[in-house]
Protein backbone atom coordinates (compact mmCIF):
# COMPACT_ATOMS: atom_id res chain seq x y z
CA UNK A 1 0.00 0.00 0.00
CA UNK A 2 1.38 3.47 -1.03
CA UNK A 3 1.16 6.58 0.42
CA UNK A 4 -1.81 8.58 -0.78
CA UNK A 5 -1.04 12.87 -0.38
CA UNK A 6 -3.23 15.50 -1.46
CA UNK A 7 -1.31 17.73 -3.71
CA UNK A 8 -1.34 21.19 -2.19
CA UNK A 9 2.17 22.97 -2.36
CA UNK A 10 3.91 24.79 -5.31
CA UNK A 11 6.30 22.11 -5.61
CA UNK A 12 3.78 19.07 -5.76
CA UNK A 13 1.65 21.17 -8.27
CA UNK A 14 5.14 21.24 -10.40
CA UNK A 15 5.95 17.68 -9.91
CA UNK A 16 1.83 17.06 -11.56
CA UNK A 17 2.45 19.35 -14.10
CA UNK A 18 5.55 17.44 -15.57
CA UNK A 19 3.88 14.16 -14.67
CA UNK A 20 1.21 14.85 -16.90
CA UNK A 21 3.63 16.28 -19.54
CA UNK A 22 5.11 12.81 -19.81
CA UNK A 23 1.43 11.38 -20.55
CA UNK A 24 -0.42 13.51 -22.59
CA UNK A 25 0.27 15.16 -26.30
CA UNK A 26 -0.29 18.60 -25.62
CA UNK A 27 0.16 20.87 -28.82
CA UNK A 28 -2.18 23.66 -27.21
CA UNK A 29 -0.59 24.16 -24.17
CA UNK A 30 -3.20 23.40 -21.85
CA UNK A 31 -1.30 21.95 -18.99
CA UNK A 32 0.67 25.21 -18.38
CA UNK A 33 -2.71 26.85 -18.37
CA UNK A 34 -3.74 24.36 -15.89
CA UNK A 35 -3.10 26.33 -12.59
CA UNK A 36 -4.44 28.10 -10.99
CA UNK A 37 -7.38 24.91 -10.23
CA UNK A 38 -10.77 25.87 -8.90
CA UNK A 39 -11.75 24.96 -5.32
CA UNK A 40 -13.88 22.37 -6.44
CA UNK A 41 -10.74 20.48 -7.96
CA UNK A 42 -8.73 18.43 -5.75
CA UNK A 43 -5.64 16.50 -6.80
CA UNK A 44 -4.31 13.56 -5.38
CA UNK A 45 -0.53 11.73 -5.84
CA UNK A 46 1.34 8.93 -4.93
CA UNK A 47 5.31 9.45 -4.38
CA UNK A 48 8.42 7.23 -4.33
CA UNK A 49 11.05 9.00 -3.21
CA UNK A 50 10.94 12.41 -4.65
CA UNK A 51 9.29 11.38 -7.66
CA UNK A 52 5.48 11.77 -7.95
CA UNK A 53 4.70 8.65 -9.72
CA UNK A 54 0.78 9.05 -9.87
CA UNK A 55 -1.89 11.20 -9.92
CA UNK A 56 -5.26 12.55 -10.14
CA UNK A 57 -7.76 15.08 -10.35
CA UNK A 58 -11.60 15.22 -8.63
CA UNK A 59 -13.48 17.97 -9.89
CA UNK A 60 -16.64 18.30 -8.07
CA UNK A 61 -19.67 19.47 -10.50
CA UNK A 62 -23.47 20.21 -9.69
CA UNK A 63 -24.87 17.39 -11.91
CA UNK A 64 -28.54 16.64 -12.86
CA UNK A 65 -29.31 13.02 -12.62
CA UNK A 66 -32.71 11.33 -12.63
CA UNK A 67 -34.28 14.86 -12.23
CA UNK A 68 -32.04 16.07 -9.58
CA UNK A 69 -29.40 18.07 -8.98
CA UNK A 70 -26.41 16.28 -7.02
CA UNK A 71 -22.61 16.69 -6.79
CA UNK A 72 -20.83 14.41 -9.08
CA UNK A 73 -16.39 13.77 -8.93
CA UNK A 74 -15.38 13.60 -12.43
CA UNK A 75 -12.06 12.08 -12.40
CA UNK A 76 -9.58 13.51 -14.71
CA UNK A 77 -5.76 14.20 -15.47
CA UNK A 78 -4.71 10.65 -14.42
CA UNK A 79 -0.97 10.31 -15.09
CA UNK A 80 1.30 7.98 -13.87
CA UNK A 81 5.46 7.78 -14.25
CA UNK A 82 6.22 5.02 -17.07
CA UNK A 83 8.68 3.30 -15.03
CA UNK A 84 6.30 2.91 -11.97
CA UNK A 85 2.86 1.45 -14.80
CA UNK A 86 1.26 -1.44 -13.53
CA UNK A 87 2.02 -1.55 -9.84
CA UNK A 88 -1.64 -0.48 -9.08
CA UNK A 89 -0.87 3.07 -7.86
CA UNK A 90 -4.12 4.57 -10.31
CA UNK A 91 -6.46 1.70 -8.81
CA UNK A 92 -5.69 2.47 -5.04
CA UNK A 93 -5.84 6.71 -5.73
CA UNK A 94 -9.19 5.73 -7.33
CA UNK A 95 -10.17 3.99 -4.71
CA UNK A 96 -9.00 6.13 -2.18
CA UNK A 97 -10.54 9.31 -4.04
CA UNK A 98 -13.95 7.46 -3.66
CA UNK A 99 -14.00 6.79 -0.70
CA UNK A 100 -13.50 10.49 -0.17
CA UNK A 101 -16.20 10.83 -1.97
CA UNK A 102 -18.75 8.74 -0.61
CA UNK A 103 -17.85 10.14 3.14
CA UNK A 104 -18.50 13.62 1.61
CA UNK A 105 -21.99 12.74 0.06
CA UNK A 106 -21.27 12.79 -3.64
CA UNK A 107 -23.22 9.75 -4.81
CA UNK A 108 -21.47 9.36 -8.13
CA UNK A 109 -18.73 9.91 -10.30
CA UNK A 110 -17.91 9.95 -14.54
CA UNK A 111 -14.97 9.98 -16.32
CA UNK A 112 -13.16 9.77 -20.00
CA UNK A 113 -11.55 6.38 -19.97
CA UNK A 114 -8.28 6.01 -21.69
CA UNK A 115 -9.11 2.24 -21.36
CA UNK A 116 -12.46 1.01 -21.09
CA UNK A 117 -11.34 -2.65 -19.41
CA UNK A 118 -9.08 -0.98 -16.99
CA UNK A 119 -12.21 1.14 -15.71
CA UNK A 120 -14.10 -1.79 -16.03
CA UNK A 121 -12.27 -3.07 -13.20
CA UNK A 122 -12.81 -0.15 -10.77
CA UNK A 123 -16.35 -0.14 -11.18
CA UNK A 124 -16.99 1.85 -14.02
CA UNK A 125 -19.77 1.08 -16.65
CA UNK A 126 -20.52 2.30 -20.11
CA UNK A 127 -22.51 5.56 -20.35
CA UNK A 128 -24.26 5.31 -23.40
CA UNK A 129 -23.75 6.97 -27.01
CA UNK A 130 -23.59 10.85 -28.17
CA UNK A 131 -24.06 11.60 -31.74
CA UNK A 132 -21.50 13.97 -33.45
CA UNK A 133 -23.08 15.58 -37.09
CA UNK A 134 -21.66 17.34 -39.73
CA UNK A 135 -23.93 19.21 -41.55
CA UNK A 136 -23.81 21.82 -44.58
CA UNK A 137 -25.21 25.24 -43.12
CA UNK A 138 -26.77 25.56 -46.53
CA UNK A 139 -29.02 22.62 -45.81
CA UNK A 140 -30.47 24.80 -42.90
CA UNK A 141 -33.98 25.31 -44.23
CA UNK A 142 -35.55 27.63 -41.59
CA UNK A 143 -37.13 31.03 -42.23
CA UNK A 144 -37.29 31.82 -38.54
CA UNK A 145 -36.62 35.47 -37.63
CA UNK A 146 -35.03 36.01 -33.95
CA UNK A 147 -37.02 38.42 -32.40
CA UNK A 148 -33.91 38.81 -30.07
CA UNK A 149 -29.98 39.95 -31.38
CA UNK A 150 -26.86 38.31 -31.26
CA UNK A 151 -24.47 39.77 -29.47
CA UNK A 152 -20.54 38.84 -29.48
CA UNK A 153 -18.54 38.49 -26.04
CA UNK A 154 -16.37 41.43 -25.42
CA UNK A 155 -15.60 40.36 -22.01
CA UNK A 156 -18.07 42.24 -19.01
CA UNK A 157 -18.88 40.36 -15.97
CA UNK A 158 -22.73 40.91 -17.01
CA UNK A 159 -21.89 39.15 -20.12
CA UNK A 160 -20.39 35.96 -18.16
CA UNK A 161 -23.63 35.88 -15.88
CA UNK A 162 -25.54 35.91 -18.68
CA UNK A 163 -23.68 32.87 -20.17
CA UNK A 164 -23.84 31.12 -16.70
CA UNK A 165 -27.58 31.96 -16.94
CA UNK A 166 -28.38 30.45 -20.09
CA UNK A 167 -26.12 27.26 -19.36
CA UNK A 168 -27.47 26.40 -16.32
CA UNK A 169 -31.23 26.33 -17.81
CA UNK A 170 -30.00 24.49 -20.64
CA UNK A 171 -28.50 21.72 -18.58
CA UNK A 172 -31.54 20.70 -16.49
CA UNK A 173 -32.82 19.43 -19.50
CA UNK A 174 -30.03 16.31 -19.61
CA UNK A 175 -29.09 13.47 -17.25
CA UNK A 176 -25.42 13.95 -17.20
CA UNK A 177 -26.35 18.05 -17.48
CA UNK A 178 -23.24 19.20 -15.41
CA UNK A 179 -23.33 23.16 -14.00
CA UNK A 180 -20.21 24.76 -15.29
CA UNK A 181 -17.82 26.27 -12.93
CA UNK A 182 -18.25 29.88 -12.65
CA UNK A 183 -15.13 31.89 -14.05
CA UNK A 184 -14.33 35.45 -14.32
CA UNK A 185 -14.40 37.72 -17.65
CA UNK A 186 -11.31 37.50 -17.33
CA UNK A 187 -10.96 34.29 -17.37
CA UNK A 188 -13.11 33.53 -19.99
CA UNK A 189 -11.50 36.43 -22.08
CA UNK A 190 -7.91 34.92 -21.51
CA UNK A 191 -9.21 31.31 -22.29
CA UNK A 192 -11.30 32.41 -25.78
CA UNK A 193 -7.88 33.88 -27.08
CA UNK A 194 -5.79 30.93 -26.05
CA UNK A 195 -8.25 28.61 -27.74
CA UNK A 196 -9.14 30.45 -30.67
CA UNK A 197 -12.40 30.56 -30.25
CA UNK A 198 -16.08 32.77 -30.64
CA UNK A 199 -18.59 33.14 -28.22
CA UNK A 200 -22.16 34.92 -29.48
CA UNK A 201 -24.83 35.45 -26.36
CA UNK A 202 -27.98 35.74 -27.81
CA UNK A 203 -30.64 38.33 -26.23
CA UNK A 204 -34.15 38.87 -26.33
CA UNK A 205 -34.65 42.58 -24.85
CA UNK A 206 -32.12 42.34 -21.86
CA UNK A 207 -32.18 38.42 -20.84
CA UNK A 208 -30.12 35.98 -22.39
CA UNK A 209 -31.39 32.54 -24.33
CA UNK A 210 -28.87 30.99 -25.58
CA UNK A 211 -24.85 30.96 -26.19
CA UNK A 212 -22.65 29.73 -29.21
CA UNK A 213 -19.26 28.73 -28.71
CA UNK A 214 -17.21 27.44 -31.93
CA UNK A 215 -14.28 27.44 -33.00
CA UNK A 216 -13.26 28.36 -37.57
CA UNK A 217 -11.02 25.49 -38.30
CA UNK A 218 -9.06 25.02 -42.00
CA UNK A 219 -7.98 21.74 -43.55
CA UNK A 220 -7.63 22.77 -47.02
CA UNK A 221 -6.92 26.29 -48.76
CA UNK A 222 -10.08 28.34 -48.73
CA UNK A 223 -12.14 25.71 -47.16
CA UNK A 224 -13.48 27.07 -43.49
CA UNK A 225 -15.19 24.51 -40.99
CA UNK A 226 -16.73 25.12 -38.34
CA UNK A 227 -16.40 22.85 -34.61
CA UNK A 228 -18.92 23.81 -32.26
CA UNK A 229 -17.66 23.96 -28.70
CA UNK A 230 -20.76 24.54 -26.99
CA UNK A 231 -24.40 25.70 -28.14
CA UNK A 232 -27.18 26.38 -25.60
CA UNK A 233 -30.88 27.61 -25.17
CA UNK A 234 -33.21 27.69 -22.51
CA UNK A 235 -36.43 27.37 -24.94
CA UNK A 236 -37.61 26.29 -28.34
CA UNK A 237 -37.69 29.43 -29.94
CA UNK A 238 -34.36 29.71 -28.99
CA UNK A 239 -33.44 26.75 -30.25
CA UNK A 240 -34.66 28.08 -33.67
CA UNK A 241 -33.02 31.89 -33.28
CA UNK A 242 -29.42 29.40 -32.75
CA UNK A 243 -29.96 27.58 -36.44
CA UNK A 244 -31.22 30.69 -37.89
CA UNK A 245 -27.85 32.51 -36.92
CA UNK A 246 -25.82 29.32 -38.21
CA UNK A 247 -27.60 29.41 -41.39
CA UNK A 248 -25.66 32.95 -42.04
CA UNK A 249 -22.46 30.68 -42.35
CA UNK A 250 -23.47 28.98 -45.23
CA UNK A 251 -21.15 31.32 -47.67
CA UNK A 252 -18.30 30.95 -45.23
CA UNK A 253 -18.04 27.43 -43.75
CA UNK A 254 -18.15 24.45 -45.37
CA UNK A 255 -19.63 22.27 -43.07
CA UNK A 256 -20.36 22.61 -39.25
CA UNK A 257 -19.46 19.57 -36.52
CA UNK A 258 -21.19 19.43 -33.20
CA UNK A 259 -22.15 16.80 -30.63
CA UNK A 260 -25.99 16.75 -30.61
CA UNK A 261 -27.70 15.90 -27.54
CA UNK A 262 -30.57 13.90 -27.08
CA UNK A 263 -33.94 15.39 -28.71
CA UNK A 264 -32.34 17.79 -30.67
CA UNK A 265 -34.49 17.53 -34.27
CA UNK A 266 -31.31 18.48 -36.47
CA UNK A 267 -32.43 16.15 -39.36
CA UNK A 268 -35.59 17.44 -39.83
CA UNK A 269 -34.44 21.33 -40.21
CA UNK A 270 -32.05 20.43 -42.77
CA UNK A 271 -33.00 20.22 -46.37
CA UNK A 272 -30.53 16.98 -46.94
CA UNK A 273 -31.53 14.78 -43.89
CA UNK A 274 -28.92 12.51 -45.22
CA UNK A 275 -25.94 14.35 -43.01
CA UNK A 276 -22.74 12.54 -41.56
CA UNK A 277 -23.25 11.30 -38.38
CA UNK A 278 -20.80 9.15 -35.79
CA UNK A 279 -21.43 7.40 -32.56
CA UNK A 280 -19.03 8.34 -29.67
CA UNK A 281 -18.86 5.99 -26.69
CA UNK A 282 -16.51 8.40 -24.60
CA UNK A 283 -17.73 8.38 -21.15
CA UNK A 284 -18.13 6.17 -18.08
CA UNK A 285 -19.75 6.36 -14.78
CA UNK A 286 -20.26 4.79 -11.29
CA UNK A 287 -22.28 5.11 -8.46
CA UNK A 288 -20.20 6.07 -5.45
CA UNK A 289 -23.39 5.44 -2.95
CA UNK A 290 -25.30 2.70 -4.64
CA UNK A 291 -28.38 3.09 -2.13
CA UNK A 292 -28.85 7.57 -2.49
CA UNK A 293 -28.96 6.68 -6.83
CA UNK A 294 -31.30 4.18 -6.32
CA UNK A 295 -33.17 6.11 -3.81
CA UNK A 296 -33.02 8.83 -6.77
CA UNK A 297 -34.11 6.35 -9.19
CA UNK A 298 -36.92 5.03 -7.43
CA UNK A 299 -38.20 8.20 -6.44
CA UNK A 300 -38.61 8.74 -10.50
CA UNK A 301 -39.44 5.84 -11.36
CA UNK A 302 -40.99 4.32 -8.67
CA UNK A 303 -41.25 -0.19 -8.47
CA UNK A 304 -44.71 -1.49 -9.02
CA UNK A 305 -43.05 -5.05 -7.58
CA UNK A 306 -40.68 -5.91 -5.12
CA UNK A 307 -37.17 -6.38 -6.53
CA UNK A 308 -34.38 -7.67 -5.33
CA UNK A 309 -30.73 -7.95 -6.23
CA UNK A 310 -27.05 -8.28 -4.72
CA UNK A 311 -23.97 -5.98 -5.81
CA UNK A 312 -19.93 -6.35 -4.42
CA UNK A 313 -18.06 -3.29 -4.39
CA UNK A 314 -14.62 -3.98 -4.00
CA UNK A 315 -13.83 0.04 -4.19
CA UNK A 316 -16.57 0.96 -1.74
CA UNK A 317 -17.21 -2.01 0.37
CA UNK A 318 -20.36 0.04 2.30
CA UNK A 319 -21.79 -0.43 -1.33
CA UNK A 320 -22.09 -4.66 -0.95
CA UNK A 321 -25.09 -5.46 0.21
CA UNK A 322 -28.54 -7.13 -1.05
CA UNK A 323 -31.03 -4.38 -1.99
CA UNK A 324 -34.48 -4.81 -2.01
CA UNK A 325 -36.72 -2.16 -4.10
CA UNK A 326 -40.43 -1.44 -3.35
CA UNK A 327 -42.59 1.36 -3.93
CA UNK A 328 -40.11 4.29 -3.58
CA UNK A 329 -38.12 2.53 -0.79
CA UNK A 330 -34.82 1.15 -1.35
CA UNK A 331 -33.92 -1.25 1.53
CA UNK A 332 -30.11 -2.64 2.36
CA UNK A 333 -29.72 -6.13 3.53
CA UNK A 334 -26.63 -8.26 3.95
CA UNK A 335 -24.88 -9.84 1.24
CA UNK A 336 -25.97 -12.55 -0.24
CA UNK A 337 -24.55 -13.94 -3.95
CA UNK A 338 -28.18 -14.27 -5.08
CA UNK A 339 -29.36 -12.23 -8.31
CA UNK A 340 -25.82 -10.92 -7.89
CA UNK A 341 -25.44 -8.07 -10.71
CA UNK A 342 -21.04 -7.27 -11.69
CA UNK A 343 -20.94 -4.34 -10.45
CA UNK A 344 -19.47 -2.32 -14.12
CA UNK A 345 -22.58 -3.89 -15.50
CA UNK A 346 -24.66 -2.88 -12.80
CA UNK A 347 -23.53 1.01 -13.33
CA UNK A 348 -24.34 0.56 -16.81
CA UNK A 349 -27.68 -0.53 -16.41
CA UNK A 350 -28.29 1.50 -13.42
CA UNK A 351 -28.05 4.85 -16.06
CA UNK A 352 -29.66 3.65 -18.83
CA UNK A 353 -26.74 2.75 -20.96
CA UNK A 354 -28.70 -0.71 -21.99
CA UNK A 355 -30.78 -2.79 -20.36
CA UNK A 356 -30.32 -5.82 -17.88
CA UNK A 357 -32.12 -7.55 -20.56
CA UNK A 358 -29.37 -6.70 -22.73
CA UNK A 359 -26.60 -7.82 -20.22
CA UNK A 360 -28.48 -10.92 -20.13
CA UNK A 361 -28.39 -11.55 -23.27
CA UNK A 362 -24.47 -10.21 -23.92
CA UNK A 363 -24.08 -13.20 -21.06
CA UNK A 364 -22.82 -10.30 -18.86
CA UNK A 365 -25.17 -11.20 -15.93
CA UNK A 366 -25.88 -14.96 -15.07
CA UNK A 367 -29.24 -15.55 -13.18
CA UNK A 368 -33.21 -15.75 -13.21
CA UNK A 369 -34.25 -12.05 -13.05
CA UNK A 370 -38.33 -11.52 -13.09
CA UNK A 371 -40.05 -9.08 -15.68
CA UNK A 372 -40.09 -6.38 -12.77
CA UNK A 373 -36.67 -5.93 -12.73
CA UNK A 374 -36.03 -5.64 -16.26
CA UNK A 375 -38.39 -3.37 -16.19
CA UNK A 376 -36.69 -1.49 -14.23
CA UNK A 377 -33.16 -1.42 -15.70
CA UNK A 378 -34.70 -0.62 -18.73
CA UNK A 379 -32.60 1.18 -21.29
CA UNK A 380 -33.09 4.89 -21.39
CA UNK A 381 -32.47 7.79 -23.74
CA UNK A 382 -28.82 9.09 -23.96
CA UNK A 383 -27.20 11.15 -21.44
CA UNK A 384 -25.38 13.72 -22.23
CA UNK A 385 -22.54 14.86 -20.11
CA UNK A 386 -22.23 18.84 -20.73
CA UNK A 387 -18.83 19.52 -19.46
CA UNK A 388 -15.64 18.12 -20.67
CA UNK A 389 -12.68 17.44 -17.82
Amino acid sequence: MNSIIMLKTAKSFKDYLSLLSLCFYDPAGWIDRLLPLPSTTKTYGIYEGKRLTSGIMSHTYETRIFGVFEKMSGIGGVASYPPSRNRGQIRELLSHILQKNYKAGIPFSSLYPFSFSFYEKTGYGFLGNVQKCSFDPRDIMLTYKPPGEFKLYTGSKKEVEAVHSVIDTWVAFYNFGAKPRRVSAQWLSKFLKFAKETLFIYYEGKTAKAVLQYKLVSNKPFITWMEMRRMAWVDDASFLSLFSFLRSYRDQCENITCLVPPGVPLQQILREPRITMELHANWMARPVNVKRMLELKVLQNPVQHKLTFSVRDELIPSNTAEYVLEGKTVLMRKYKAENEIDFPVFSSILFGAYSLREAVKAGKVRGEFKDAIHDFFRKEPAVFLTEMF
